[in-house]
């Protein structure tokens, strides 16, 4: 995640004739505003007003946090892999929240943020809380992953089969933290997780604390017993693994280790952004569609592509000339 955020960084300054980035002259001033940002968020000054009223009829202010900002963008980014955007969303949540285009897209930026994590899960027949904004009623953040549960969607694939047709999310995280509670061996006192989360802290910086910090603290107590994943190599699998060099959900670093791990395998590399490797992330000059005609044919044939085959990106990635109206992402 720290590499793919620098790497956003070092692609904005080929953009800086179009908005967003045209608010950065530099690498160096994204990286200096983004820091300014952290330090705004550390004194509590990037803040939306809640329903809550105080004394003299003035409404309390919730303030947003370096985990929520570093949650969202890291959403943004991922969001490249499935939408032809590339990640001119990230960059203008940065712009909003510095300030540039006003107070008021200021606001409305911090808001959009807690009502993206700070909200109870939507649930239908569940009316007393479902949706309901924490954050501005109570003055607390309180949301899906804090309640376990996921909101529940209307879904068309589900009508007509005598059942409601609802789906369910996964923004509870509740999935994620079952299957790496039993997964992953290990169990820590409170004490020992925050000599663990300090040691983390020393080396690495707010964007890496802040996804370590979400994941751990979800099973480092999980009550049962793990079964944990059993490791080393497995010969005989054909397998074809796909690593993007900029994903900020699963490091290349990840996919590296797929590959070594079963010596029989295939990988192929997309030299872009984004989760996963799919078409709907296919920008203009993203230079992916020889991995993808090569995904289809495997999963056709079985065919394996030579191994270390890489899609080379032709243009850069989408960071100006944003197709909408510019708005708070």
């Amino acid at each position: 995640l720290t590499m793919t955020f620098a790497h956003l960084e070092m692609l904005c300054i080929q953009w800086t004739a179009t908005p967003p980035c045209n608010w950065f002259q530099d690498q160096k001033t994204l990286n200096h505003v983004w820091k300014s940002l952290l330090d705004e968020l550390r004194k509590g000054r990037l803040t939306a007003a809640t329903e809550i009223v105080d004394s003299t009829g003035v409404n309390v202010t919730f303030p947003l946090s370096i985990g929520l900002l570093q949650g969202y963008v890291q959403e943004q980014m991922i969001s490249a892999g499935f939408v032809p955007t590339g990640w001119a969303q990230p960059v203008l949540t940065i712009a909003n929240l510095a300030g540039f285009r006003g107070d008021e897209a200021k606001q409305q930026q911090v808001r959009a943020i807690l009502d993206r994590y700070c909200v109870l899960p939507s649930s239908p027949g569940k009316e007393a809380w479902s949706g309901v904004k924490t954050w501005s009623l109570y003055g607390t953040c309180v949301g899906q992953q804090s309640v376990g549960l996921s909101s529940s969607y209307h879904s068309k694939h589900l009508e007509g089969f005598g059942i409601a047709p609802f789906s369910k999310g996964v923004d509870g995280f509740i999935n994620e933290a079952t299957v790496l509670g039993q997964d992953l061996f290990g169990r820590f006192t409170v004490n020992q997780a925050m000599d663990i989360w300090t040691g983390y802290r020393q080396k690495w910086d707010e964007m890496a604390i802040s996804a370590f910090l979400g994941i751990f603290s979800s099973f480092f107590a999980w009550q049962l017993d793990a079964v944990p994943v059993q490791v080393g190599y497995r010969a005989g699998l054909k397998a074809l693994v796909v690593g993007n060099l900029y994903d900020p959900a699963c490091s290349y670093t990840w996919s590296n280790h797929m590959r070594e791990s079963l010596p029989d395998s295939v990988m192929i590399v997309w030299q872009g952004v984004g989760h996963c490797l799919s078409q709907g992330g296919d920008y203009p000059g993203s230079g992916m569609k020889p991995c993808l005609d090569r995904l289809a044919r495997y999963w056709r044939t079985g065919e394996l592509p030579v191994d270390g085959f890489t899609c080379r990106v032709e243009k850069p990635v989408p960071l100006g000339n944003w197709s909408l109206e510019m708005q708070t992402s």
